[in-house]
């Protein structure tokens, strides 16, 4: 639950946005980057590169409270066209070796206050929420995102979601 709760967030805010640019280069050993299928433990989240490859599937649960709409189709997935390396760094002063034994309230608020990182080579990295690094490391030149509704006699309603990015 954890996992998937990170990857949706860090996949929402790095499909849309922008932000300041900041380029970080940290190297990582082999064995600290691991395909996200091999996370053992909440910890690996903190003390590992986790990796999500080309055609990963990455599932998205939509969730509408509200008294006049409702989802009959809750999940999609989303798949991913390049690798994506992803590391978290916790905030100053938490054990990262005790997560795995905290309460999920408690690693809520963790998550809440540590920062994401996110590489396309797991040399360089970004903060997930500088989108202008990120458009730079992954060879964005731009996009867009669009909400649209119509209604026609033979299809009925429809809602239209589009995401584009350039390169």
């Amino acid at each position: 639950m954890l996992v998937k709760l990170l990857y949706m967030v860090v996949l929402a805010v790095f499909m849309f946005g922008c932000s300041n640019q900041t380029l970080i280069t940290k190297r990582f050993s082999d064995s600290d980057v691991i395909h996200y299928s091999k996370i053992k433990s909440d910890n690996d989240l903190f003390n590992k590169v986790v990796y999500l490859n080309k055609g990963d599937k990455i599932p998205v649960d939509i969730k509408i409270n509200s008294s006049v709409l409702g989802v009959e189709k809750k999940k999609l997935n989303l798949v991913l066209k390049k690798k994506v390396f992803l590391h978290m760094i916790t905030p100053e002063g938490v054990d990262i070796n005790g997560v795995a034994n905290i309460s999920e309230d408690k690693k809520q608020q963790i998550l809440k206050r540590s920062m994401i990182y996110v590489s396309s080579d797991s040399k360089t990295w970004a903060r997930y929420t500088e989108f202008k690094s990120i458009e730079k490391l992954f060879g964005i030149s731009g996009g867009s995102f669009s909400m649209g509704f119509g209604i026609t006699k033979k299809d009925g309603p429809k809602l239209s979601l589009l995401a584009i990015t350039r390169n």
